[in-house]
């Protein structure tokens, strides 16, 4: 089984069971930030797109970059996305993609700069935007969302952001399966 298959068949269920906030959440800075959320989808699965059309994201790997601008910055948002859809009301396009996927790991930095747009385009050397715009409705950038080829594309992406980006963190869910703990 190679190192893929081992981290997706480690991603079933395909939702968290109740909210797991990583370690002392409570501490993450309420500051405004950048965040990136790793994402592992143990199947393919048609999600509600634009205009009412369904788009089919393939089983693998995925990475969503976001901005936490609002009241509550980096904790608020990222809370809300790791918690169970029954407790939210879906809103953005990553709300439908998260009810069938897993949160493996978060990368995020505390800052005022909006950097969702330019960690998309770095991201993007090691995998493909796809589908078009996909979390980019309030920006002009080609989208958010970039499927990745394989942990080792995750890698290499974090190596490249940790590179260019210092104050950058990456935490792992303590809900993860060892295996999905190794990703960065």
């Amino acid at each position: 089984m190679s190192e893929a298959e081992r981290i997706l068949t480690a991603a079933l269920p395909a939702r968290h069971e109740g909210v797991h906030l990583p370690p002392r959440m409570a501490e993450w800075p309420s500051d405004t930030g950048a965040y990136a959320l790793i994402i592992a989808l143990p199947r393919s699965v048609p999600i509600p797109y634009r205009a009412g059309r369904e788009v089919t994201f393939a089983r693998g790997f995925n990475i969503y970059t976001g901005s936490a601008l609002g009241p509550g910055g980096l904790r608020a948002r990222i809370g809300r996305h790791l918690s169970p859809i029954e407790t939210k009301r879906p809103h953005w396009h990553i709300d439908r993609l998260l009810e069938a996927s897993r949160i493996a790991a978060i990368w995020w930095e505390a800052t005022s700069s909006k950097r969702e747009c330019a960690w998309a385009a770095a991201l993007a050397q090691f995998g493909r935007r796809w589908p078009s715009r996909f979390g980019a409705s309030d920006c002009g950038c080609a989208g958010h969302l970039i499927q990745m080829p394989s942990p080792q594309a995750i890698r290499q992406a974090w190596n490249l952001l940790k590179h260019e980006y210092p104050a950058i963190h990456r935490q792992c869910l303590p809900s993860s399966d060892p295996i999905l703990g190794d990703l960065p």
